[in-house]
């Protein structure tokens, strides 16, 4: 596949594991083009949600748009991206950080429909039926069951989703700032992004009241609305969150995962 894309290359320079709690990203190097390739998960290592050729099609519709990296093609089990270049968004103020995230979402929101809508609770029920026998909880399934039985929150206004926005996922340009990593993006209410924004503290709790009264009004959206619907997605999000944790933890038996995972099914207890 890279010989397709850069027929003069003939041997990887070099190639390197980037950082991250999936493990399956690479910085490689053909003949002085920094390259990303994205491996899709081997089996017994499912992530549910990450499908590589659907991440693939997905990148190619944003690529007009600026906001995403360039796909160069997709031959199973890898996608090959171009090489974004950028600083990592940790070294920010907390200011300055959130000044720029909000019209980079906002724009985010803005994009007409992609054609892949997130299906939660689906995805839910798929992390449970991964997750090892030893993860799992009652506390866990007793509040899957009940969601699920509840149904999800109505939306607010349907839009394209990151899903995954943190600092580690976000990269400062001469543009701005730009996201990376699009392996969970699908269609979904901007609420529930605005709620894994405030359960991951990804904005500062004593600035998100004016952070999301200003996402509000670039919207177009009446504030007190959109909090209320935030706030009904927060179970959602917070069974999300342990879910994930606890799949990883159970597939790398990273002590680290394994602590997150029982503290997010512990939250999840004591709200019940």
């Amino acid at each position: 596949m890279i010989k397709q894309v850069f027929p003069a290359a003939q041997a990887v320079g070099s190639a390197a594991s980037l950082q991250g709690l999936t493990g399956l990203t690479y910085r490689l190097e053909y003949d002085g083009h920094p390259l990303i390739a994205r491996r899709q998960p081997q089996a017994g290592q499912e992530i549910p949600g990450v499908n590589r050729q659907r991440e693939y099609h997905l990148l190619r519709k944003l690529a007009a748009d600026g906001l995403a990296p360039v796909p160069l093609g997709w031959k199973s089990p890898w996608l090959l991206l171009e090489w974004t270049p950028g600083e990592n968004a940790a070294k920010m103020t907390a200011e300055c950080f959130e000044q720029q995230l909000l019209p980079l979402l906002c724009r985010l929101h803005r994009l007409p429909p992609v054609g892949s809508t997130l299906n939660l609770p689906a995805l839910l029920w798929r992390y449970w039926q991964l997750c090892h026998p030893r993860e799992k909880s009652a506390r866990w399934l007793r509040q899957l069951k009940r969601l699920t039985r509840s149904g999800l929150p109505s939306g607010l206004r349907k839009s394209l989703l990151h899903l995954d926005i943190h600092r580690g996922n976000l990269l400062q340009t001469p543009q701005g700032l730009r996201l990376i990593d699009w392996e969970y993006a699908a269609e979904g209410d901007v609420a529930l992004e605005l709620c894994m924004l405030r359960c991951g503290d990804v904005i500062a709790s004593e600035r998100w009241s004016f952070w999301l009264d200003s996402y509000a009004h670039a919207m177009s959206l009446n504030p007190g609305l959109l909090a209320l619907k935030i706030e009904r997605w927060r179970p959602w999000v917070q069974l999300l969150m342990a879910s994930w944790y606890s799949l990883r933890a159970s597939q790398s038996q990273d002590e680290a995962l394994i602590l997150l995972a029982r503290e997010a099914l512990l939250q999840i207890e004591q709200e019940q």
